[in-house]
């Protein structure tokens, strides 16, 4: 299934137009607007927050409103306003980037708060935010999709990669490798006769 993050201009999908802002980014460093010290340090935090801004635009309502694929329905939802992408894109932030921005902590900057607090004010709105929307939309819908998200994002090219450079060149190795035969020494008693050398087990 298709996610897409917007319809006009032109349909682009998630990963299409992350990739784009991550383009713009780096084209933006080149004009030297930031000291290039503060972005080397923060770069790892710059990164995550274009990855996780639009993530939210997975929720059901959001790719119902654009019609580019068959609309979902959630019954425990069915009743509830649309809750704006960029409140729901924090949900997806792992438990290990909420470590590596705890990294970045100063006196008076909490780092997995103010990264949080970028995703979800990204656009201006004059909605009230609810939080008690967004732990709906989070629970009935945006957890039975992060499966889908993970092969968007990573398992599209990651299972395919694993099996053909991991998975398929040891199978072929277990099937042709010549196997190891195991020398093995048995040692037996004979008596022989002094006379006319005959030998006989014992």
């Amino acid at each position: 299934m298709t996610i897409f993050a917007k319809s006009r201009p032109r349909q682009e999908t998630i990963p299409e137009h992350t990739s784009k802002l991550k383009e713009a980014y780096e084209y933006l460093k080149t004009l030297n607007y930031i000291n290039q010290a503060i972005i080397k340090k923060y770069e790892p935090i710059i990164e995550k927050i274009i990855h996780y801004h639009d993530l939210g635009k997975l929720n059901h309502k959001f790719q119902n409103k654009l019609r580019l694929a068959p609309p979902i329905f959630i019954k425990e939802l069915k009743d509830r306003e649309e809750v704006p992408h960029e409140w729901l894109s924090p949900a997806f932030i792992t438990d290990e980037d909420k470590k590596l921005f705890k990294q970045f902590n100063e006196d008076n900057i909490l780092f997995p708060a103010l990264v949080q607090y970028c995703i979800a004010y990204h656009h201006t709105r004059n909605k009230v935010f609810s939080t008690d929307a967004i732990k709906a939309f989070v629970e009935y819908d945006l957890e039975k999709r992060k499966g889908l998200l993970y092969w968007l994002i990573i398992g599209f090219w990651w299972e395919p990669f694993v099996w053909i450079f991991f998975t398929l060149p040891k199978a072929i190795v277990t099937i042709f490798k010549p196997k190891k035969y195991q020398l093995k020494t048995t040692n037996k008693t004979m008596f022989t006769c002094q006379k006319c050398g005959y030998t006989w087990p014992t």
